[in-house]
């Protein structure tokens, strides 16, 4: 969390607002603004006089999910009712799952889970979050969604096989119905499982340091790819069908991390790490694509200098 005084900029802005959201320190919390990004109208839609964390657009552009510790300190402004400032309270490490409808102000407590992660929007509708930290001594780590229309929310459960504890590094489908993620025990393990937890298949044989695996679902929510992170990737383009089929496997060099399907579905970007002469992971990066087959894979910043970092798709149209 930051709580210095450069904000921190929402994800997943929709093309169809023109404005952004932000979480920016006043002196004692954390409040959520909007500003138009011409930088006019900068505006509070929070105001709790809590820490109001993480805003993210839904992909419609109607509402903002944030994570705030209203519930646990309704203030830390001096003199406030409740206030937690001058207390023995330690700054938060996270908060609970709210929802602000733009064009109301209304907010809506979505969960009691505690996060210590940031949420992401799935769909319009439906928000995919964790909870559980082993650094606050939990020896849990859940995967939930919730639907913002419904209120329901859902814990991922096994019906059958290991229940895998501390389930990290997750990535759920856009619709839902999926989910990838590193089982964190004695080995570490990748999992694919539907929401209602039927497992449908685990491997030992792609090895990723804890939360060093990074995974992207296709736009239509049949293909993820599946690659490294922080410039530890060991492998090259792994795409798995919905039912965990091996689908592709790329050569490396370069291993593939951080993979990113573009809004038709029809490419996958990836960092690309280049290992260096002496034999280390810690050589060049460049920006590939590849076809959703893993093969094809071209280079698009070889002739660029310096240090090379990949951000993400701009424009195009989801299937």
């Amino acid at each position: 969390m930051s709580t210095g005084s450069t904000p921190v900029a929402a994800a997943n802005q929709p093309t169809s607002v023109r404005a952004v959201a932000i979480a920016a320190p006043t002196g004692y919390d954390m409040d959520i603004y909007t500003i138009a990004v011409d930088g006019s109208n900068p505006r509070n839609v929070s105001r709790s006089g809590a820490y109001d964390i993480w805003p993210s657009w839904s992909p419609d552009g109607q509402n903002i999910l944030f994570v705030s510790d209203r519930d646990i300190c309704p203030s830390w402004r001096p003199g406030d009712p409740g206030t937690c400032d001058g207390t023995n309270t330690e700054p938060p490490m996270g908060g609970h799952l709210y929802v602000l409808n733009v064009s109301s102000g209304d907010v809506r407590k979505l969960s009691n889970q505690f996060i210590t992660r940031e949420p992401r929007w799935l769909n319009a509708n439906l928000i995919a979050f964790s909870s559980g930290d082993p650094l606050l001594g939990d020896s849990q780590i859940d995967l939930f969604t919730v639907d913002i229309r419904s209120g329901s929310e859902r814990r991922l459960q096994a019906e059958s096989g290991p229940s895998d504890p501390l389930k990290i590094a997750e990535s759920w489908s856009p619709n839902g119905a999926y989910v990838l993620y590193q089982a964190a025990g004695t080995r570490t393990e990748i999992v694919m499982m539907t929401a209602d937890g039927v497992p449908l298949g685990r491997t030992s044989d792609l090895t990723f340091p804890r939360y060093g695996m990074r995974a992207a679902w296709s736009p239509d929510s049949s293909h993820v790819a599946i690659g490294g992170a922080q410039s530890t990737c060991p492998y090259g383009a792994v795409v798995l069908s919905n039912a965990f089929q091996i689908l592709a496997q790329g050569p490396t060099p370069p291993g593939l991390c951080e993979p990113m399907w573009s809004p038709n579905g029809q490419f996958i970007a990836f960092a690309g790490v280049t290992p260096s002469a002496v034999g280390s992971a810690d050589g060049r990066v460049d920006v590939y694509v590849t076809n959703p087959n893993g093969q094809g894979r071209g280079n698009l910043t070889a002739n660029l200098r310096g240090t090379i970092q990949l951000i993400g798709w701009v424009g195009g149209q989801s299937q």
